[in-house]
Formats: structure tokens, sequence, C-alpha cells
């Protein structure tokens, strides 16, 4: 783990294309993830809600309207907090990593609706049943972990394939 105070996180960055990731967790430790359909590269594989930030939006109401449309979970702005991101390597693009905590959803209680339309399946997790299925893609990890120790300030490089190249935590 590498110190570089002087590297901060940005809310969102200018000419490069700015996507969400969002761990959308309860309070028993179970969160959301997605069984891929695209891009190919991810068809199958398990990952996090995300999507593009589109034009007018910032990385918190990217996340509100991502998480709503795929699964249907209705959360306050005031409950996304952005812990991290990925740069991809490539410099085209950043990845906003994002903590959603909403009241009143459980994994053992809130079914989740997405959109019509949605062809992604979206299930509940815990980390060690995600640990041992190998759809999981290699990124989530290093990030999960992360989440749950309410870890803040990091970066992580990314290479194509959600491989991890380097991780940097930033200090506060």
């Amino acid at each position: 783990m590498h110190i570089h105070p002087e590297i901060t996180l940005q809310e969102d960055r200018g000419t490069l294309t700015n996507y969400v990731l969002i761990f959308c967790l309860d309070e028993a430790g179970y969160f959301i993830v997605v069984e891929k359909v695209k891009p190919a590269w991810q068809k199958g594989r398990l990952n996090l809600i995300g999507g593009k930030v589109e034009d007018g939006e910032n990385w918190r109401v990217a996340s509100q309207r991502e998480l709503l449309e795929e699964t249907g979970i209705d959360c306050k702005l005031n409950q996304f907090e952005k812990m991290g991101e990925i740069l991809l390597s490539d410099g085209a693009a950043v990845v906003h990593c994002v903590l959603a905590r909403p009241t009143g959803v459980s994994s053992t209680s809130t079914k989740l609706a997405p959109r019509e339309g949605e062809v992604e399946q979206f299930y509940w997790f815990h980390f060690e049943d995600l640990q041992q299925d190998k759809r999981t893609i290699p990124n989530l990890l290093v990030m999960v972990p992360l989440f749950l120790a309410n870890c803040k300030h990091w970066q992580i490089e990314d290479a194509p394939q959600g491989t991890v190249v380097s991780f940097t935590h930033l200090e506060a």
C-alpha cells in the first residue's frame, strides 16, 4: 500500500468518461451484485451495480438513478458516500466507487425489482460466497473488503478485464 497525499479524489474528472460502481450494503453485511450481460468481456460475470454518469449529473445523482433503475431501491442522495475510484489504465475513464446504505433495505425482506426491460440478474451476496464464486470479476476481491472495512480515499488502477494493476490508499 502506498500513501500519496498529493493525490486527491475528485467529484468528477472533467474530460474523462465518468462511471459509478455502487456497493449497496444492508445491515447484515449482504450486498447486491449483478450477473452482467454486457460488455462482452463481463458477460456471465458478477460485478456491482453501475453505469455511466450522464450529462448534468454528478456521481451521487448517477448512483441514485442507477440503483433505482437496476434494483428498484430508492435511496436518498445523502445515503451515498464516495469511498474510492478506479482509474482505467487506458486513461479514458474514471469509476467513482460509491457506498450506498439505504434505510429499511434488507437482503431478507427487500425484493429487487429492476426496471422493465432490464435483462441482467441481481442477487444479494455475502463476501465469503462471492470469494468462492468463479464468476466474480477479479477487482471485486480487492474492492469489497475496502467497502466492508469502511476504507475511504483509495484509488485502483485497473487494466482491461477487471484486473487490478495497482492500489493506492490516499490519506484523508
